[in-house]
């Protein structure tokens, strides 16, 4: 709700990524949303340009590298990566 706007209901956990790729560890833990309201709203104008819906199979080469991974586990059924 504070970057996006939306609101997410009826979530599921999806996997964690024990991101290693930095000078600093971090969890990054994914979850499925059944459900959401609201319109996407660009809150972060500094942080972000702009937010757009893509289909797993278009989606753009550059992404926030954390996000790879967890993408890959939503996608192959995985529930866990140490990256």
């Amino acid at each position: 709700m504070e970057e996006t706007g939306l609101k997410a209901n009826d979530l599921e956990f999806s996997n964690i990524v024990n991101d290693r790729s930095s000078d600093q560890n971090r969890l990054q833990i994914g979850f499925i949303i059944k459900s959401i309201k609201g319109e996407p709203v660009l809150n972060e104008p500094d942080r972000c340009e702009e937010w757009k819906w893509f289909d797993f199979s278009e989606l753009p080469s550059e992404l926030f590298p954390p996000h790879v991974r967890q993408i890959a586990n939503f996608l192959d059924g995985s529930n866990f990566a140490d990256a």
